[in-house]
């Protein structure tokens, strides 16, 4: 989730992304927030999908096969 105490998303994933020798894990953002902003961010960043809450549950996993093709 991208808005969260202590380690946010956008956090999270610059971690995990810029972590040396690691190999690039698939990463997918799941938030309430559907600005054009945060959805820029989250493609500078390198995430590989988006879901935006309230989500089914076949949005998710739909978006988890997209992020992994």
């Amino acid at each position: 989730d991208l808005p969260m105490p202590h380690l946010a998303g956008f956090g999270a994933a610059e971690a995990i992304l810029g972590a040396e020798g690691a190999e690039p894990p698939c990463i997918v953002a799941l938030s309430a927030d559907i600005t054009d902003e945060a959805r820029a961010r989250c493609d500078e960043i390198g995430f590989k999908g988006w879901v935006t809450k309230p989500f089914q549950i076949a949005e998710l996993t739909a978006a988890l096969r997209r992020a992994v093709a």
